[in-house]
């Protein structure tokens, strides 16, 4: 015969405005004692710096919870261009500062709508994601920096406009799916910024950017003049370097790294712009085709801009001296 349970409060959703320095999981606990109950949770996780709206669930309510984590967000405040900290906010320490008295206004609006619609976010080390079986923020107090895969996000609306009298501040203005980091979008508008400069990028991301991507087929013109080439469609990822030819890596699902000469625009290498960016990168030293693989390509320096060429004999001479420089970049950096 069953039990029958009581159904005795408190039952409800209690809407909190968490001030600083309060965990969310600090609010619960302070909830639980002032409300009577342990069956108190909340819908979504706050930073410890963050202010604003926490929403608990309370006995039965609790059960409400899920429907709630995965409702749009609205979130503001304000982005410090050109200063990297440890947890990419006012919470960390200040690792590197940079000059970005050259950005204008416009290009600061423009890099952030670019920032919208679906994307894919690298969520930051100090974060409560797990990667086998442990919180990121454990992690990173380890001093640890692991792997995070892309995950997929949307952002509705990313609007920026300058703090008058705070040089370099911005306030900022999100709408955003549940499970969105304001603090790697911050970083990425950095990263847009920074345009060719792959390697300020790298430093404001704390590792080097890079795109993943299934290999296509293409028409092995590359092959053709003696240039094996990993064709990669560019997808809306939160930011990618301007159009232009870098030195970096290839890397395989298997863990094989080739050192590569990698061109990123519109059908770049042979200048026919198509509909979609396209990433080539003419693998050095290396036989064989990647076709159907799935890759991540990490940038690792700026070579040169993008450029038209009059015919394949100078295209064939100039990725010559793309794969030369490449080589060399790549071994300055390793040694």
């Amino acid at each position: 015969m069953g039990t029958k349970t009581s159904s005795a409060g408190p039952h409800g959703v209690v809407v909190i405005d968490k001030p600083a320095g309060w965990t969310s999981h600090d609010v619960v606990a302070k909830s639980r004692g002032v409300i009577g109950t342990r069956k108190v949770g909340h819908s979504g996780t706050l930073d410890p710096d963050a202010t604003g709206v926490l929403v608990l669930g309370v006995g039965h309510a609790t059960r409400l919870l899920r429907f709630l984590t995965e409702l749009p967000k609205r979130y503001e405040g304000e982005i410090v261009l050109g200063t990297e900290t440890t947890t990419l906010d006012a919470a960390g320490e200040i690792t590197a500062t940079h000059d970005m008295s050259a950005v204008t206004d416009d290009q600061v609006r423009a890099a952030a709508n670019r920032l919208t619609g679906d994307l894919m976010q690298v969520p930051p080390m100090v974060s409560a994601i797990k990667i086998d079986g442990k919180r990121l923020h454990e992690l990173a107090r380890e001093g640890k920096e692991v792997d995070r895969p892309p995950r997929p996000v949307r952002v509705d609306r990313f609007d920026v406009e300058p703090v008058k009298g705070a040089r370099g501040v911005w306030r900022c203005v999100v709408d955003c799916s549940s499970g969105t980091y304001i603090r790697s979008l911050a970083a990425d508008l950095g990263t847009a910024l920074a345009g060719g400069n792959v390697a300020y990028a790298a430093s404001m991301l704390g590792r080097p950017y890079e795109v993943r991507g299934v290999v296509e087929a293409g028409d092995q013109r590359g092959r053709q003049i003696g240039f094996p080439t990993a064709n990669i469609p560019v997808p809306k990822v939160m930011a990618w370097p301007a159009d232009a030819v870098y030195a970096g890596w290839c890397t395989r699902a298997n863990g094989e790294r080739h050192p590569c000469a990698i061109n990123i625009g519109r059908r770049p290498t042979f200048y026919e712009h198509a509909e979609q960016s396209l990433l080539e990168a003419h693998l050095i030293d290396f036989e064989g085709d990647l076709y159907g693989e799935e890759v991540a390509v990490s940038f690792v320096d700026f070579l040169r801009s993008e450029r038209k060429f009059n015919g394949l004999e100078q295209l064939s001479e100039q990725l010559k001296v793309d794969i030369d420089d490449a080589r060399a970049v790549l071994r300055r950096m390793s040694s």
